[in-house]
């Protein structure tokens, strides 16, 4: 079922926010299959319009396996500002005219939140930088608390977690606080870092000018996060938690058929996970934990 208005929405167990359709069957489809297993309702909340990158929104497919869509329909980046138009601006820059995006964002999964009560949220963690990504994340970071009911999930966003130290980068810039026990998103060395960026199945560079800009703002953000320290930071406290690929999840990657035009998502797909330690079609999410109060007490998320 497609859905453009909150107020039609019902109860939900399980909502994704995306910031396009594809993007949460992309990176959760293991999960999203487990869900569907257990008979849970599912919906995905797409804020954005359809992709300029080549990717096209995917409802009627996901409504095929009885996932729900609601589609916002909000301008995506290159309709927003002329600032998004390389992929530059997209990954490493930011409109002042986005607050009232976000805003509207913010208040459009306030009500699907309301209306849904979901009890599992998942967002995007926003690996890559993407602009459409970053909003949101902050917009669904704002809306959806760590609470004793609720678990509130961070997916890594394919296919720019295929990206070697990608996903340390962005837990980096959030100031995100691990457990002790909790085993740090893996280090990657610079060359491959570099190299495999500028390979990234979803990135489409212009010239030697926009190439030599991307690379020095990437080697900036890589070399930020050398200083993150985990177990110190003061950001988001969250802890790594990995599903099991199931059967249904290789499946649901190919509802999106022609959708998802990747050279070479599938062969990426399968060394990450390789990389995950889980089997095929393991993926990797952060669980959102609760803000320490003044006793430095915090009630955990029932899936914790």
């Amino acid at each position: 079922m497609r859905v453009t208005r909150p107020e039609d929405l019902d109860r939900y167990d399980c909502l994704y926010v995306a910031p396009e359709t594809p993007h949460a069957l992309l990176s959760c489809a293991a999960r999203i299959a487990a869900e569907i297993g257990r008979g849970r309702k599912v919906l995905v909340a797409s804020l954005f319009g359809p992709s300029e990158e080549g990717v096209r929104p995917s409802a009627a497919a996901l409504g095929r396996i009885g996932v729900d869509v609601y589609e916002a329909g909000l301008p995506g980046a290159r309709e927003r500002s002329v600032l998004y138009h390389s992929c530059v601006g997209r990954a490493f820059s930011r409109d002042p005219g986005d607050d009232a995006c976000l805003e509207r964002a913010a208040g459009l999964l306030n009500e699907v939140g309301r209306k849904t009560r979901a009890r599992h949220v998942l967002i995007p963690l926003a690996v890559g930088g993407h602009i459409d990504h970053r909003l949101a994340h902050e917009a669904a970071v704002r809306c959806f608390d760590a609470q004793a009911e609720r678990d509130v999930l961070l997916y890594e966003d394919r296919p720019a977690a295929f990206v070697p130290g990608a996903v340390r980068i962005r837990l980096a810039q959030l100031g995100a606080r691990l457990p002790p026990a909790a085993r740090a998103a893996t280090r990657s060395s610079l060359l491959r870092f570099l190299f495999r960026l500028h390979t990234a199945p979803d990135l489409q560079l212009g010239g030697l000018a926009e190439r030599f800009r991307f690379t020095t703002l990437a080697f900036r953000e890589w070399s930020a996060a050398l200083a993150w320290d985990p177990r110190r930071s003061l950001g988001l406290r969250v802890q790594p938690v990995l599903q099991e690929g199931e059967g249904g999840a290789a499946s649901l990657r190919e509802l999106l058929g022609d959708d998802v035009r990747f050279d070479g998502y599938e062969r990426r797909a399968a060394q990450y996970e390789k990389h995950l330690g889980g089997g095929a079609s393991a993926e990797r999410y952060w669980l959102r934990l609760p803000s320490r109060d003044e006793g430095a007490l915090a009630t955990l998320p029932s899936s914790a």
